[in-house]
């Protein structure tokens, strides 16, 4: 390999790790809907009467939020934004270099991906859309990958400028209570059961999903039902 294609492709490397680190996630459109109905908990709780309907609401929403920042997944249906400085580089060289799958597909971190609604990228001060029939993404348990569906194609070339790129794209595991999957929801009645319990607890250095018993559900490699 000559000096001056070594140096291009230990600039990829170093250019490749700054797309990732400068990842951005906006949330566009969150989901008011319940991860558990309200009816479906009480149950769970064994309760009958109404005075603590919105008690429990609320504690089904925070209930929701810890369990998602705790697995690193989003369980209700949201729709967010994701901007980049700029494409990763793609197959330059052909066959002259080998490439991983993973040097030129996006990484969504996200999960799980349920579908891209467009690309966007600014080139000559213009805002344009990517031909959706150029793309798509790997279903995966944790988080997906946007590639070229031609490995001949290379991503465009964008303007120089801060959120070059912008991918809108729903992430979730379900629209509303009757589409989570029952281990999710499972967890979430545990988390809604502590908190119900102890109110007003305060104990330090611990995490409410493993007082909870919810953790062990969530740690689950089959908490992401594809």
């Amino acid at each position: 390999m000559g000096q001056a294609k070594a140096c291009l492709v230990s600039l990829k490397g170093k250019n490749m790790a700054r797309y990732e680190w400068n990842s951005k996630y906006i949330l566009q459109t969150d989901n008011a809907n319940l991860a558990v109905s309200l009816i479906d908990m009480k149950a769970y709780l064994r309760i009958d009467t109404t005075a603590d309907d919105a008690l429990i609401t609320s504690l089904i929403k925070s209930a929701t939020k810890l369990a998602e920042q705790y697995a690193s997944i989003e369980i209700l249906d949201k729709t967010f934004t994701m901007y980049l400085d700029f494409f990763p580089f793609n197959k330059v060289y052909g066959n002259s270099v080998e490439e991983n799958f993973n040097s030129y597909s996006i990484q969504v971190k996200r999960s799980k991906l349920i579908s891209t609604s467009h690309i966007k990228y600014y080139s000559g001060e213009t805002l344009l859309t990517l031909d959706d029939a150029l793309y798509s993404f790997s279903k995966d348990n944790e988080y997906s990958r946007i590639y070229l569906v031609d490995d001949g194609t290379l991503w465009p070339n964008t303007d120089n400028r801060k959120q070059a790129v912008e991918i809108e794209f729903v992430a979730g595991n379900g629209e509303d209570d009757t589409k989570i999957p029952e281990n999710l929801k499972t967890a979430i009645k545990r988390i809604v059961a502590y908190l119900y319990e102890n109110r007003g607890d305060c104990v330090t250095g611990c995490d409410v999903c493993v007082l909870a018993g919810a953790a062990s559900i969530l740690n689950l490699e089959s908490v992401l039902e594809i």
